[in-house]
C-alpha cells in the first residue's frame, strides 16, 4: 500500500478521538502551528496536515524538539478546551511518539 493509499486510509478513521474533523479545532491546530514559527519562533515549518485523529508536521526545529512538542501541545489544548463541550477532555496523547 502506498503512503498516500495509508494517509487516505486513516483520514476516514471512524472511531477513537478524531477532535480534529471539528473545523474551529482543526483551525487551532493550523493557527498554532503557524504561532511556533512566526511569534514563538520555535521552529521554521516546512509543511502540515491535520487529518481526523492526528497531525503531521514537517519542520526544522530552532529550539530542543520536546519544547515544540510541549509548546504545541500545550497552546492547542487550551485552545481547544475554550469549547465547553470539550473541557477536561485530553486532546494529545503523553507525547512518547511525538517526535
Amino acid at each position: 500500500m502506498s503512503v498516500a493509499a495509508q494517509d487516505r486510509r486513516l483520514d476516514l478513521a471512524d472511531s477513537g478521538p478524531l477532535w480534529l474533523k471539528q473545523p474551529r479545532l482543526a483551525a487551532c491546530e493550523a493557527e498554532t502551528l503557524l504561532l511556533g514559527e512566526r511569534v514563538w519562533r520555535k521552529y521554521d515549518l516546512r509543511a502540515w496536515v491535520i487529518m481526523a485523529n492526528h497531525v503531521h508536521v514537517l519542520l526544522a526545529p530552532l529550539v530542543e524538539m520536546r519544547q515544540v512538542t510541549k509548546a504545541i501541545k500545550r497552546y492547542s489544548a487550551r485552545k481547544a478546551n475554550e469549547n465547553p463541550r470539550r473541557t477536561g477532555v485530553p486532546l494529545w496523547t503523553d507525547g512518547r511518539n511525538a517526535h
